[in-house]
């Protein structure tokens, strides 16, 4: 459920065409041919604003991927 979540913001984030930037190990599995780390969370920023995605989850996101996903935050 929580890979899902993930994709589900992401996937939202593009489609409100908000820049984002993967950071911590997400940014590390990015950049070798070869992954050699596992990261089971994605680490994202929005450029120039600290906690931009919980903003972004509870002010951009439908109503319904709030209720299936916010509870899991809790």
């Amino acid at each position: 459920m929580r890979i899902k979540l993930q994709v589900d913001l992401l996937e939202a984030s593009r489609k409100a065409e908000l820049p984002f930037i993967f950071k911590g190990g997400t940014s590390l599995l990015l950049l070798p041919e070869t992954p050699r780390r596992l990261s089971t969370d994605i680490d994202i920023n929005q450029p120039g604003r600290n906690g931009a995605y919980l903003w972004f989850l509870s002010a951009q996101t439908s109503r319904s991927l709030r209720k299936k996903y916010l509870t899991v935050w809790r």
